[in-house]
């Protein structure tokens, strides 16, 4: 045990509580004999990892422990923001976004602190599991949808790019540059993408997108961006229809067969609405 001197301590003129006082030892080694310290008569053993300034310290740095904090936290956070946000008579997008924002800043914080841990893959797929829980509710989409596309239609950049913005904000770059920056990513990494190839057919240029002055999202304009939703050849797949195809012309009822081919529904954009179908 190592003791730390009251009269040290009185003389620095610190005033500690040794119930509250958490220790961490940052080391590389990977076995440590036990260690302990002595301070005002309590004992305090070292722990895996403390929380400092809102940041857990684990003893390698490697911030996976803060991760896993921040996520349990955006997780609660989120449990009761969906209680605001049902899929079917919920607030716009728009509104969803702003609400989204509380979950954002837990994720995100100290992000230039602790940047580099997302570039292993176990935690980037962490965040982006979280992240993708988020576009769900933002946009009213099905559980299906991949990440990527919630990403685009949400108007929400990947999470692993928000931390590289923020990491380019800490160093000095302005935000209208960091903002470039992290577009021209997002932009790159849809073009290659292999999800969401129906939503990037509709939605090739993201900045197009985001720029609109009209269109706000909802559970049924999602499913048509995606092609997941009530759809019979999306619902036979998953065992939730008895049959692939339309029920007006029994052809395999897609979302784009639906949007651009169906007779039925082209006399529906003309005024007749189709009759048996919501």
């Amino acid at each position: 045990i190592t003791t730390l001197s009251p009269v040290f301590i009185e003389r620095k003129g610190l005033k500690l509580a040794p119930n509250k006082t958490e220790a961490v030892l940052l080391t590389t080694k990977r076995k440590l004999s036990h260690i302990s310290f002595g301070l005002l008569g309590t004992t305090i053993s070292p722990k895996n990892a403390i929380r400092y300034l809102g940041v857990w310290l684990d003893s390698k740095l490697t911030f996976g422990e803060h991760i896993n904090q921040v996520i349990r936290k955006a997780e609660r956070t989120l449990t009761a923001l969906g209680r605001l946000m049902p899929n079917i008579g919920g607030p716009l997008a728009s509104k969803r976004r702003i609400l989204a924002c509380v979950a954002h800043s837990q994720l995100l914080y100290a992000a230039p602190v602790w940047h580099f841990a997302i570039s292993k893959g176990y935690i980037r797929q962490k965040l982006k599991a979280i992240h993708r829980k988020l576009n769900l509710k933002i946009c009213s989409a099905y559980r299906t949808v991949s990440a990527e596309a919630l990403n685009v239609i949400s108007g929400v950049p990947p999470i692993h790019l928000l931390v590289e913005e923020r990491r380019e904000r800490y160093k000095g770059t302005s935000k209208l540059e960091a903002r470039s920056i992290l577009m021209i990513e997002w932009q790159k990494e849809w073009d290659l993408d292999r999800y969401g190839r129906w939503t990037h057919d509709l939605i090739p240029d993201i900045n197009i997108w985001l720029d609109r002055s009209f269109g706000e999202t909802d559970y049924f304009l999602t499913q048509a961006l995606t092609g997941h939703g009530c759809f019979n050849n999306y619902l036979h797949k998953r065992e939730r229809s008895t049959s692939n195809l339309c029920m007006y012309c029994k052809e395999v009822d897609s979302v784009e067969h639906t949007l651009f081919l169906c007779s039925e529904w082209t006399l529906f954009c003309s005024g007749t609405p189709p009759s048996g179908r919501c």
